[in-house]
């Protein structure tokens, strides 16, 4: 993962300066995800994280949750011939008013999908809207955990959480 923490320390992903994060705090660094989107060989590798991750756990649907997880689930799923929801942050004021797009049957096993997590809130959100529905949510995997707690709350509402790297492998080969 020392390779992987070095590509995306190469390609800007991960920033530094003061930065506020979704979840309010302040931080020394800014990881971006998306810019993963512009490196094709990088996009690749990392999606291909997830899916190795993701052998190892049983579910037969993939969240993303909007909307940085999208771009990982929905190629994850593409790979893993799994069919895939995304969960919105805030239901949808037109339409049919959904929080979540696509199919949840009631007993569904689903895994969550996210970019980076810091606090867990977005997730928790996408658990909880989930299981709403009648999912079973038991893990969810994102590309970065910035280790700030998300781990912790996840836990707390009997979700696994699962990374390919954690902030401190990145800050460390950043040094």
């Amino acid at each position: 993962m020392v390779d992987l923490a070095k590509m995306l320390l190469e390609e800007g992903i991960v920033e530094f300066g003061e930065f506020v994060l979704s979840s309010g705090r302040k931080s020394s660094y800014y990881i971006d995800m998306r810019k993963c989107l512009a490196n094709p060989a990088l996009y690749q590798t990392i999606v291909e994280e997830y899916a190795r991750i993701l052998e190892n756990i049983y579910f037969d649907v993939i969240a993303g949750v909007a909307t940085g997880g999208l771009v990982w689930a929905s190629m994850v799923s593409f790979k893993l011939r799994v069919p895939m929801v995304y969960v919105r942050t805030e239901k949808k004021e037109y339409g049919k008013k959904s929080v979540i797009e696509g199919t949840v049957r009631p007993s569904s096993v689903v895994v969550v999908v996210d970019d980076v997590a810091t606090t867990g809130t977005s997730i928790e959100s996408a658990v909880i809207a989930l299981r709403e529905r009648g999912a079973i949510v038991r893990d969810a995997v994102v590309a970065v955990d910035r280790e700030e707690g998300a781990g912790e709350r996840l836990d707390r509402i009997g979700v696994t959480l699962h990374s390919i790297l954690r902030a401190k492998q990145i800050l460390h080969e950043a040094k």
